[in-house]
């Protein structure tokens, strides 16, 4: 009869404990556990550890329909932040204000969430100008001027919407995805690329921070 095992971990622990999970389904999926005793599994851990191991990162797929963290993480879920004076009750509304060229109509638009951000800026024709606008600026999509911006905003979300940063850190070091999302430049106003990138070194970020590192984000 085999005996039952259950791991404990307390909050503190949490991250190491992350890890020790990785390996304990790395060595039950690579060989036979047969673990009768805590210490021959700290045995099988520090050997499996010592001859090096690989890490899989399940996928996380964000969308709004999904569960929690990664329904979170959509652009559609209110987050609210300030970027140059203009209040953003999402980030779904700040891309869609974008493509408004009225100073007066983006900043209605960046107050909408979801789906009613998404319609209102369905119909702007961007793509075939490649032109987008802020605060009366135009900016052309394939510029380092659009990537600042982007970067500004995510940033901002991060440091001021609790929401986001509590889902942030709730993702743990799972490998962010967005199947659903579009891959040119010239066909949207944020690609998967530009969107998981930036999340996944703001997350860094928060970690550096954690231990006590200040650090430069470069996207």
């Amino acid at each position: 009869m085999e005996e039952q095992v259950s791991y404990v971990h307390s909050d503190k622990d949490s991250e190491h404990f992350g890890e020790i999970s990785h390996i304990i389904n790395y060595i039950e999926q690579h060989s036979s556990l047969g673990i009768l005793s805590i210490e021959d599994l700290i045995k099988k851990i520090k050997k499996t550890q010592e001859e090096g191991y690989e890490l899989k990162k399940e996928d996380m797929n964000i969308g709004s329909g999904s569960k929690y963290p990664a329904g979170a993480l959509s652009n559609f879920s209110p987050h609210p932040f300030i970027i140059d004076d203009v209040k953003c009750s999402s980030m779904e509304g700040f891309l869609q204000a974008l493509k408004f060229k009225s100073i007066e109509m983006q900043a209605e638009v960046c107050t909408l969430v979801g789906r009613a951000a998404k319609s209102k800026g369905r119909h702007k024709n961007w793509q075939r100008t490649q032109i987008l606008y802020w605060k009366g600026e135009e900016i052309a999509r394939n510029s380092d001027r659009y990537q600042e911006l982007l970067d500004q905003a995510f940033l901002a979300m991060l440091e001021q919407s609790g929401s986001f940063k509590r889902a942030l850190v709730a993702s743990g070091n799972a490998v962010l995805t967005h199947t659903i999302g579009k891959n040119k430049i010239n066909d949207t106003v944020l690609t998967v690329r530009e969107f998981c990138s930036r999340l996944t070194k703001l997350r860094e970020k928060m970690k550096e921070e954690k231990k006590g590192n200040q650090t430069k984000i470069e996207f």
